[in-house]
């Protein structure tokens, strides 16, 4: 196979991302552009967007539903010129959000997965799984947690804080 032949193979595999990104998104696909004009790297150009392929195929790859949401907010946290940093789209998909705690931000960061909130939103549950057989869950922002291996489960109380849990997961590896 020629370097030619590759190059238009991927060529047309990014061609093939684009279009179905364009269709999930109802984008007209003639206002793509990639900026420096090399094909599949950089940054792309799409009408008043500027995305990385990186982005748009994580986003095809695992079907995702909220790139706009995602992509938007980004914009949104740049232009109010906050200390925040931008939030990545594999983070987000895990449920790191920028309305979040410091808390809240390091639990995702740290590997747990959002569950979601109580009814009455006084908490909200995040898991981790930490072997094949061991999970933790934790009650935030109570710190309540919980150890299960298969259908076993142990509860703790007596972590306060996120330095304690992140001490704790670590200490059980």
């Amino acid at each position: 196979m020629t370097n030619k032949t590759i190059r238009e193979n991927y060529e047309k595999s990014v061609n093939q991302y684009l279009k179905v990104f364009a269709k999930k998104y109802e984008l007209d696909i003639d206002d793509v552009y990639w900026i420096g004009g090399v094909v599949g790297t950089g940054v792309i150009g799409w009408g008043d967007m500027y995305i990385t392929f990186d982005d748009l195929k994580e986003d095809i790859d695992n079907d995702y539903t909220f790139f706009m949401e995602w992509y938007w907010n980004g914009v949104e946290c740049m232009s109010n010129d906050s200390d925040q940093k931008l939030i990545n789209l594999k983070s987000y998909a895990m449920g790191l959000r920028y309305e979040m705690t410091t808390d809240q931000q390091r639990l995702i960061k740290e590997g747990f997965e959002y569950n979601g909130g109580s009814e009455k939103g006084l908490y909200e549950v995040y898991t981790k799984k930490l072997d094949e057989i061991t999970s933790i869950e934790v009650t935030y922002p109570l710190f309540d947690v919980i150890l299960k291996q298969n259908t076993q489960s142990i509860e703790l109380h007596k972590i306060v804080n996120i330095q304690q849990l992140i001490s704790f997961v670590n200490s059980y590896k």
